[in-house]
């Protein structure tokens, strides 16, 4: 089910593997489905295989970036670097689990410098997400919305949820069922 999904994302390495360090202008991926699907673990395998060739990537989970950027802005806090710098700059990233976080307008604000900075450098992004498009739209904001559209190429990984079938076979199928149906 998640073949598609495995096909682009080599199709991705084998573009950038080719090209780097002259990737700029490579479509990313915007990885889509449920939770449990393998999209984190599709996104991994591409950091793992690039990181063999030595191109260089950085793997963000966007919620516990923003509860970062949060803590900060509340503590008033000064740092000496601006976390996302790095991550602006990454040659390659990935932005996982992205419209998980609570979407206050400050985090969007931010996820809107990342992503434009990014649009405009024209890196290539990988993203990961389970929100529905119109959710996504409305979490995120449209300026967003419209940069990650030309950004990446959209791919929806069909697979069911791989922890509940982990749970089956390890609590026994009633059991897992019933987390299922309460999630």
């Amino acid at each position: 089910k998640t073949r598609l999904a495995k096909q682009q994302c080599k199709l991705f390495c084998a573009q950038i593997e080719k090209d780097f360090p002259h990737i700029r202008g490579t479509k990313g991926l915007l990885l889509a489905g449920g939770c449990g699907g393998g999209k984190t673990h599709l996104t991994a395998a591409v950091i793992h295989e690039l990181a063999e060739h030595l191109i260089p990537c950085q793997f963000v989970i966007v919620p516990e970036l923003f509860a970062r950027i949060r803590a900060r802005f509340n503590d008033w806090q000064e740092e000496k670097e601006d976390p996302l710098e790095n991550i602006k700059r990454a040659p390659i990233l990935v932005l996982d689990d992205l419209g998980a976080e609570k979407m206050t307008e400050l985090v969007r604000d931010q996820l809107f410098l990342v992503v434009n900075y990014r649009y405009n450098a024209s890196l290539p992004t990988l993203i990961t997400t389970n929100i529905k498009g119109a959710d996504l739209s409305r979490n995120l904001g449209s300026r967003t919305i419209s940069r990650l559209v030309e950004m990446t190429l959209p791919v929806f990984v069909d697979a069911p949820d791989h922890r509940f079938e982990m749970a089956a076979e390890k609590q026994g199928d009633i059991l897992a069922r019933g987390w299922q149906e309460r999630c």
